[in-house]
C-alpha cells in the first residue's frame, strides 16, 4: 500500500508495507490522519485480525508500526480520531461482534481497551467523531439492521446507546457533527434507499429525510 502525503513541491508517495501486512484498507478519512506536525497516522486490521497503528516521523518516508491489539481482536475497518493533546482513539468491531474502543495516553505506545458494548452489537465498520467536550460518539449498524449511536460522558468509560430503530440500517453509516451539537447520519436503508438522519441537539430523537 502507498500513502499520498503533501509536501511543498506537491505530492509524494510513501511505501507503508507490502500487501500481506494488510487485511483491510483504511476507512478514509476515519482511520487516517495528518497531524499539524506533518506526521501521518492510520489504523488498519493486520494479519490474523490484529489491530495496528502506523505512523511516520514528519518529513520522512519511513512508517513505524505500533500494535494496538493482538490476534483475533479486530473484524472491521477501524475508525481513528485524535484529541488535541495527542491521544489516539480507535473504534472497531471486535470478536463476537462486540464494539470496542482503544486509546493510548499521548506520547506512549500502549493502547488500552474500553468495551463500548457487549457481544452482538456491531455489524458494520463503525464511524467515530469526538466533540470539543471530549465526548466520543460512535455510529454503527447494530442487530436486526438497527442504526445505533453510542456515546460516553466526557471522562467516563461507560458508553450509552441511542437507536433510530431496527430495520433501518443496511450499511456502515457515515456521521458528521455540527458545531451546535447536532449529529447527522447517512446510511443505506430498506430496499436500497439512501437515508439521512438527524437529531435536535441534546435530544435522543432521530428524524429521517429520504435522500434517494
Amino acid at each position: 500500500m502507498t500513502l499520498l502525503t503533501s509536501s511543498s513541491g506537491g505530492f509524494r508517495t510513501s511505501a507503508i508495507s507490502s500487501l500481506p501486512l494488510l487485511t483491510s484498507w483504511p476507512q478514509l478519512p476515519g482511520s487516517e490522519l495528518y497531524g499539524n506536525t506533518g506526521e501521518s497516522d492510520f489504523a488498519v486490521v493486520g494479519p490474523n485480525n490484529r489491530l495496528d497503528f502506523w505512523w511516520n516521523p514528519p518529513g520522512t518516508s519511513q512508517f513505524n508500526r505500533i500494535p494496538i491489539s493482538g490476534d483475533n481482536s479486530a473484524y472491521s475497518a477501524p475508525s481513528l480520531v485524535q484529541r488535541s493533546n495527542g491521544e489516539s482513539d480507535v473504534a472497531v468491531v471486535g470478536s463476537s461482534n462486540s464494539l470496542d474502543f482503544w486509546w493510548n495516553a499521548a506520547g506512549t505506545s500502549v493502547f488500552n481497551l474500553i468495551p463500548i458494548s457487549g457481544n452482538n452489537w456491531g455489524y458494520s465498520a463503525p464511524i467515530m467523531v469526538q466533540r470539543p467536550s471530549g465526548e466520543s460518539d460512535v455510529a454503527v449498524e447494530g442487530p436486526s439492521n438497527s442504526l445505533d449511536f453510542w456515546w460516553n460522558a466526557p471522562g467516563t468509560s461507560v458508553f450509552n446507546r441511542l437507536t433510530a430503530g431496527a430495520g433501518l440500517g443496511y450499511s456502515a453509516p457515515w456521521m458528521v457533527q455540527r458545531s451546535n451539537g447536532e449529529s447527522d447520519f447517512a446510511v443505506v436503508g430498506p430496499g436500497g434507499r439512501l437515508d439521512f438522519y438527524w437529531n435536535p441537539p441534546g435530544t435522543s430523537q432521530y428524524n429521517r429525510i429520504p435522500i434517494a
